[in-house]
């Protein structure tokens, strides 16, 4: 399931654009998966779950670092402040 937009971030690789996609599915992503991870680390027993969703952070954090990179300014902005929100409301 992380691996599926991968064909979405090719094309926006290649077309050093994010056109009309929104990164917010991506960030709300992370910030599940972050929460799943801590909760993996946490509970006895549950490293699968905290293996699985580890993957989901790191191909997240690639998916949102992309969308910055190529994203016009002004999305770059919002792009920034909800990571903030999630930062704070991950802290």
């Amino acid at each position: 399931m992380f691996l599926s937009p991968v064909k979405t971030f090719l094309e926006i690789v290649k077309k050093r654009s994010t056109e009309e996609f929104e990164c917010l599915p991506y960030i709300c992503t992370l910030l599940n998966s972050s929460l799943w991870t801590y909760y993996g680390i946490i509970k006895a027993g549950a490293y699968l779950v905290a293996t699985v969703n580890g993957f989901g952070v790191v191909v997240e954090i690639i998916y949102v670092f992309l969308f910055l990179l190529f994203a016009p300014p002004s999305q770059k902005v919002s792009i920034l402040s909800y990571c903030t929100c999630l930062n704070i409301y991950h802290s």
